[in-house]
């Protein structure tokens, strides 16, 4: 609703500009198609394995966007799927997608093998990942082949390549990677997890940049810096594996996060969900619909459990006055921000509704927060 209702001004906005005859068409023609066209962005499909199974329960992901859509009138959408399965080998690492979806392996009549462009039908946003031995990448060869099954950086670049055109075959849906799951430090060693660190830095700043091309409809979900140690000389664990307190066990090599680790990145995921469904570009501009950053103002996540994240598209050089209160109007917190990108703690305060509210010079913006789970 909230992003029909941004789209209905835009309309008017344009519809203003050209002349009285074609006006009244136009603006109708728009509003129809933008409403038909927002009716059916709500829906995402979760491709997982065990890992991915895990965060979805114990992070109470379905829950997250339960309340989520209570609170804000929404109706988004997530399920998951075993994927790939048999009689695929249980497996999901970059030359399996790549030869199910890209060297057409795959059966669009088969939902544990599916093609791409068959499972996008269905769903708005597709989101896959790779389970944890992905992490496990061996040196280079210095003779790349996308063909190969070896978990190497330079053999993961030209998947990764493959994959991003093959997606940007598909303007009109959108698509969500996953960064590496890290493996617990007694499953690896120093240099292995160094070049799982350099293949997450190289999808995150280099894969949809290096063509020089615009690939709107692919996001990253950054899991492996929510999950791994990036810390030099951590006190506890090893830098690049997975954080000493999110291991199942401290003397065996489990490397599924443990529940505390779900339970953290859940909300976080769900959120990145729902910007991702409710984001859309026109003429290559973001605007994110359902988190008010057309007004430059983004508190996530919402619901949250302890902290939150309080961000700005461009904050102007005087910084902004945020307040919080109470759902009695009571105000319980106010301090000026000079900075893009803060977190705050709310695990004092004990109600379960909030209202933040952001003061500049220009506008005065309030938002809903609901404490959830």
């Amino acid at each position: 609703f909230n992003t029909f209702f941004m789209f209905i001004q835009v309309a008017i906005v344009v519809a203003s500009l050209i002349s009285s005859p074609t006006r009244l068409i136009l603006l109708l023609f728009y509003l129809y198609s933008s409403a038909f066209v927002f009716s059916q962005k709500n829906k995402a499909i979760f491709l997982v394995h065990s890992t991915g199974t895990s965060l979805f329960s114990e992070g109470k992901v379905l829950d997250y966007l339960k309340i989520y859509n209570t609170t804000n009138t929404t109706d988004f959408q997530i399920t998951t799927r075993a994927f790939p399965n048999t009689p695929w080998p249980w497996e999901n690492y970059p030359y399996d997608y790549w030869k199910l979806w890209v060297d057409n392996s795959c059966d669009k009549n088969d939902l544990a093998i599916e093609c791409l462009p068959s499972i996008t039908s269905g769903y708005d946003l597709v989101i896959f990942k790779h389970c944890y031995p992905g992490a496990g990448i061996v040196p280079d060869t210095k003779r790349p082949d996308i063909t190969s099954k070896i978990k190497s950086l330079e053999n993961y670049k030209l998947q990764y390549r493959a994959l991003r055109d093959l997606m940007d075959q598909m303007p009109d849906k959108k698509f969500m990677v996953w960064t590496l799951v890290p493996l617990h430090r007694l499953a690896t060693n120093a240099a292995a997890a160094a070049r799982s660190n350099e293949f997450v830095n190289w999808v995150k700043t280099t894969w949809l940049k290096e063509d020089n091309k615009q690939h709107p409809n692919i996001y990253i979900f950054d899991f492996y810096s929510l999950a791994a140690e990036l810390n030099e000389n951590p006190i506890s664990g090893q830098q690049y594996c997975l954080k000493y307190d999110y291991e199942g066990s401290h003397t065996a090599n489990d490397s599924h996060p443990n529940a505390m680790a779900n339970q953290n990145i859940g909300p976080l995921f769900a959120q990145a969900v729902i910007n991702a469904l409710s984001e859309t570009r026109v003429d290559n501009i973001s605007i994110k619909s359902q988190l008010g950053n057309s007004l430059g103002f983004n508190v996530f996540p919402n619901p949250y459990q302890d902290k939150i994240t309080i961000e700005f598209d461009k904050l102007p050089k005087e910084g902004a006055i945020i307040e919080i209160r109470n759902s009695t109007g009571q105000l319980l917190l106010k301090r000026r921000i000079l900075k893009n990108r803060s977190e705050w703690s709310l695990s004092n305060y004990s109600s379960n509704i909030y209202y933040i509210t952001m003061i500049n010079s220009s506008r005065k913006i309030t938002k809903k927060l609901v404490k959830g789970f």
